[in-house]
Order: structure tokens, then sequence, then C-alpha cells
């Protein structure tokens, strides 16, 4: 019913009272925040939580969202900011957030996907050796496949910027993999 309609038709239908809307967009958006945010909080179950978190204030703040920028941006952002509150408050209670609950992650027992997977953790390896605006300029263009300039409001940078940090990420990215710049685009 709702598969053919942009993320801002949606979210316009959700305020006119349709909550089936809403739920089509967190199965749109659900896996891969919790992707993005596993970069800042390297634990399966915050990152969930956080995704929730967005869509809680996505509900709660109805009146906020602009047609300036896509849904797809202002989502990423608020997830961002409430992720680097998440990472503020854990600093201050002094938890470490290196520590990984391994067992909240998903796992598959076909021989395929477990390559697969290998093949991911190694790239999510890398990623995760980059500095925190290159994982995210990465992230965004690879695997949330926005644009520079969705790219560049989300993290409320100029095209600019978002270019050269893309540029740069890119250039450490393949110095990690030992690949040549070209083929991190087929990585991801």
């Amino acid at each position: 019913m709702y598969t053919d309609l942009k993320d801002e038709e949606l979210y316009q239908i959700y305020m006119d009272g349709d909550s089936g809307a809403l739920e089509e967009l967190l199965a749109r958006y659900r896996e891969e925040l919790i992707l993005f945010l596993l970069g800042y909080v390297k634990n399966y179950d915050d990152a969930e939580d956080i995704m929730m978190d967005a869509f809680v204030v996505i509900i709660s703040r109805k009146n906020r969202f602009d047609s300036k920028s896509s849904f797809k941006t202002w989502i990423y952002g608020v997830a961002r900011n409430l992720a680097k509150v998440h990472i503020r408050k854990t600093l201050i209670y002094g938890i470490s957030l290196n520590e990984e609950d391994e067992s909240s992650v998903p796992d598959n027992d076909t021989q395929d996907s477990i390559v697969l997977q290998e093949e991911k953790q190694k790239i999510y390896d890398a990623l995760n050796q980059l500095p925190m605006q290159y994982r995210e300029v990465l992230y965004l263009v690879f695997f949330a496949d926005m644009n520079n300039k969705e790219v560049s409001k989300a993290l409320r940078k100029n095209e600019k910027q978002v270019y050269n940090m893309l540029f740069r990420a890119k250039q450490k990215l393949k110095e990690i993999l030992s690949v040549d710049t070209d083929d991190i685009s087929s990585l991801m």
C-alpha cells in the first residue's frame, strides 16, 4: 500500500493520522539506522535503542520536519545527535564503549552467509579504524545511499567539506584495506 510513496509523503500521511505510514518508515530505515549507529556506540542493543529513540523524536516533534531537506537526512541527523548524547552520558558514567556484546549481534548458520559476514566484518573493522567524520561520510554515501547534498545537511557541513571528507576517507580506507580507491565502492 505504501511502497510506492516517498518518505516525505509517508511522513505527511502519518501526520494526518495514519500510523501505518510510520510503520512503513520504520521498516524502511530500521536496519540501516542500526548499522549507522553501530559505528558510534559499538553495541547492537544500544544502536537499536537509539534507532527507536530517533523515531520517538520524530513522533513527538511532528512540526520540526521541514521540506528543505529529505526525511532521510532528517532521521539520520536525529539519530546522529542521539548517538552523541548517548556517548557523552556513557563517558560521564564511566562505562566503556569498547565492550561489545557479541551475543546481541544476529548470526547466520549457512556457509555462504558466514563468508559474507566475514567480508562485512573486515570492512566494518576497517571502518572502525577511521576517524568518526570519515566513518560517517562513508556510511552515509555507500550504505545509506545519500548524495553529497543530503550528507552535507545530515552532517551540517557544506558540500565541499563533504566532498573533501569523502575523498580523504576513501584514501584512508584504501590504505587500511590495501586496495585501489575504485575498488572501495564495490566492497560496500
